[in-house]
């Protein structure tokens, strides 16, 4: 008897969590939308040329690992927050990126320890079902407290991936938060990028091995990496992935890390300025 009742109340339990998840889609669709059209006229003088600048609040969560270690250094995300502020400043678009409301800094470390299965977020499809599950609700709670004024708060995870395929960041649409894979940060010990040549497997020894190691390590760390925040933050202001390079070959938002570049179309600049993240206070 009880054991029927136990199925029937998750039964039901199961489909109020599906009437509010399709709501709170609709809502956040419809919210969007909203936003787009009250955006037409910064859209429009945007591509008159007129830009005045505007602020994107950011907040990047560092979650430690299974020992409790945080995944990355504050020096190492702030690396990329500096690139990601010289791409939406210098390139045109005229967006600063500052700290969210009542916070001081961009850039903090998560208190306390954090469920395994967080630490490995999933883009994608898979993202948007997880959206849904203890892992999307894990996020939207710790997200919740940075949101005001459009914040777009980017937790560094252990790793990123779409099915079997690793991803060095992800930011899904009508959410609030993304992710950063913490394998596209610099490692603490890891020298500023130079050129170096690549070693082959000719020799022998722990000299030769100790010298491809370290030439593949500071090539992993590329100008495109570098620039992952930065485009995920562009997904986070609705830009797409741009699969045509047009006149200019790079582009931020190429969804290969190695064709990245700075540089951005007037359209995409434009609607970057007339998402309902980038704001004038």
């Amino acid at each position: 008897m009880w054991g029927w009742v136990k199925k029937v109340g998750r039964a039901v339990a199961k489909g109020v969590r599906g009437i509010v998840r399709g709501v709170s889609e609709v809502f956040s669709a419809v919210s969007w939308f909203i936003h787009r059209l009250i955006g037409i006229p910064e859209l429009i003088a945007s591509l008159a040329g007129i830009r005045i600048t505007k602020k994107l609040r950011l907040k990047v969560v560092i979650l430690p690992d299974a020992s409790g270690s945080p995944l990355a250094t504050t020096a190492a995300v702030e690396e990329v927050v500096d690139e990601a502020k010289r791409v939406f400043y210098r390139n045109r678009m005229k967006v600063r990126i500052i700290p969210p409301v009542d916070e001081e800094t961009i850039v903090s470390h998560f208190a306390g320890s954090v469920p395994d299965y967080v630490r490995r977020p999933q883009c994608g499809p898979p993202g948007w079902a997880e959206r849904y599950k203890g892992k999307g609700r894990w996020y939207a709670r710790h997200s919740a407290p940075y949101s005001g004024r459009g914040t777009a708060t980017v937790f560094v995870v252990d790793d990123v991936h779409e099915g079997p395929e690793d991803k060095n960041g992800c930011f899904l649409g009508l959410v609030d938060y993304g992710y950063i894979d913490s394998g596209a940060l610099r490692p603490p010990a890891m020298p500023t990028p130079v050129p170096v040549p690549v070693v082959t497997a000719t020799g022998s020894g722990a000299g030769a091995s100790a010298v491809s190691v370290l030439t593949a390590a500071v090539k992993a760390f590329t100008p495109g990496v570098k620039m992952t925040l930065a485009h995920e933050l562009g997904h986070a202001c609705d830009l797409l992935h741009r699969t045509k390079g047009g006149k200019t070959p790079g582009n931020l938002m190429r969804p290969g890390k190695d064709e990245r570049t700075h540089h951005l179309t007037d359209w995409q600049i434009a609607w970057v300025r007339s998402s309902h993240r980038v704001r004038y206070f």
